[in-house]
């Protein structure tokens, strides 16, 4: 996942602390430990990514462009290191806009899907700032395309009640079906699992009418894991939300696709 800011099409250039502590946010989201099934070298991969985000985070110096440049490290490395090895692989991505503005983004048409090659993407970016305004997109969000069941997961400040764990089906049937389940954080593994039982939905995650078992203890451990963070940082987080959270096949794990997270004011 490489999330591309405002500046230029593939540039990493961030102009605010505010929208820098977001986005470095979303990252370490999604390197939470919700995908379970990974060989060694994927883990020890995993492990400095998360790495190499804390380091962003905690030395700003580190972002200087002055110091990228004597360091061969340009700005759009990560995002063209991802286009172009998922092009190396023949897997096709989606291309996503970052927006204050705007929440819907498959409504807004700011999402493109299947796209093979970077100048694919590239042609894709520039219709995308046509099409919505260059004004009111922050970047980019370049993501390996996935199949699977897509679920809501989310954590929010309720005034009366404390901290609430919200899980439904995602996507665009969040809205249409509002088949949700709420707890009080924190949660653990059982409580998660009889959340996903009180889904009127809950028999596609178990391969309704011959359809594919999803990963259901991934999905446990994504919910759980996504009410720790929010507890280990509400001190400054009002609500996050991951809608969709892919569920994949039986053994396969889970992936955060959107990440949404809101600061307290």
């Amino acid at each position: 996942m490489t999330f591309i800011p405002d500046s230029g099409l593939f540039e990493v250039s961030i102009h605010s602390d505010r929208f820098k502590e977001d986005y470095i946010t979303i990252l370490m989201i999604m390197c939470l430990d919700i995908t379970l099934i990974m060989d060694k070298k994927t883990e020890i991969q995993s492990a400095v990514f998360e790495r190499l985000i804390s380091h962003l985070q905690k030395e700003s110096s580190v972002q200087n462009i002055d110091m990228m440049i004597l360091s061969g490290f340009c700005r759009n490395c990560l995002s063209r290191w991802y286009q172009e090895e998922a092009e190396k692989m023949g897997v096709p991505v989606a291309l996503k806009i970052v927006s204050d503005e705007i929440s819907h983004k498959t409504e807004a048409g700011g999402v493109i899907l299947n796209l093979g090659d970077g100048e694919s993407v590239e042609k894709a970016a520039k219709n995308l700032r046509k099409t919505i305004g260059s004004e009111k997109i922050k970047g980019f969000l370049i993501q390996e395309m996935v199949d699977g069941l897509e679920m809501l997961v989310g954590v929010r400040e309720d005034p009366d009640f404390g901290p609430l764990v919200v899980v439904g089906l995602g996507g665009i049937f969040v809205e249409l079906m509002r088949d949700v389940s709420l707890r009080l954080a924190p949660i653990d593994n059982d409580e998660a699992h009889q959340m996903l039982k009180e889904l009127r939905g809950t028999e596609a995650l178990r391969g309704f009418r011959g359809q594919t078992p999803r990963d259901i203890d991934a999905l446990k451990n994504g919910i759980t894991s996504l009410s720790n963070y929010f507890l280990e940082n509400r001190s400054w987080l009002e609500e996050i939300e991951i809608n969709p959270l892919i569920v994949l096949a039986e053994g396969k794990g889970v992936r955060a696709v959107d990440v949404r997270p809101v600061r307290r004011v």
